[in-house]
């Protein structure tokens, strides 16, 4: 491995889409409880997709966050 590489793709395409999702989900469930918890589940996603990076090594922290700002 040449080095980390900053920001975590990873991340910031996981919460890009995935925010996506939650968009959808937010204007078309008309189910408030089902929105609820299908944004939660997503959200809960999004971060364990950010947290897998750094569990793996691949990623520092820092990597992560900045793709979670973007």
């Amino acid at each position: 491995m040449a080095g980390f590489s900053f920001p975590s793709g990873h991340t910031m395409i996981g919460g890009v889409f995935h925010g996506l999702l939650i968009y959808i989900i937010w204007t078309t469930v008309e189910n408030r409880t089902w929105r609820w918890v299908l944004s939660g589940f997503l959200t809960l996603v999004v971060l364990l997709v950010g947290l897998s990076r750094i569990y793996l090594k691949v990623h520092y922290a820092t990597d992560v966050a900045a793709g979670y700002i973007i």
